[in-house]
């Protein structure tokens, strides 16, 4: 599996600027305009999109092992068990994959 090539975590969000743990500045977060809403919603969107950025990595890690835990379950049988519905199992993959930028 290919490492990650974005900025690892830990990330921190204020404002609308999204830092890294030595407090780097990593992005900014914009909005569109002229703007079509309010001022003040949409400011609210664009610092609760700098908040998701700097999630993403914590995301992404606890995603990969969520994917690996479960891969790795075996029965007493010898058999692989997913112990999450398959659904949610068969999309964990493809969203490590994008994330990764391999999709």
């Amino acid at each position: 599996m290919n490492k990650p090539k974005f900025t690892q975590g830990p990330l921190t969000a204020d404002d609308t600027v999204v830092y890294d743990s030595e407090k780097h500045t990593i992005a900014h977060c914009f909005c569109k305009w002229p703007l079509s809403e309010d001022d003040e919603t949409v400011l609210e969107n664009v610092r609760a999109n700098a908040v998701l950025f700097a999630s993403a990595p914590d995301m992404y890690d606890l995603l990969q092992k969520i994917f690996t835990a479960t891969y790795e379950t075996i029965d007493d049988s010898g058999d692989a068990v997913t112990v999450i519905p398959e659904d949610v199992f068969n999309g964990i993959l493809p969203m490590l994959k994008k994330a990764r930028g391999e999709q």
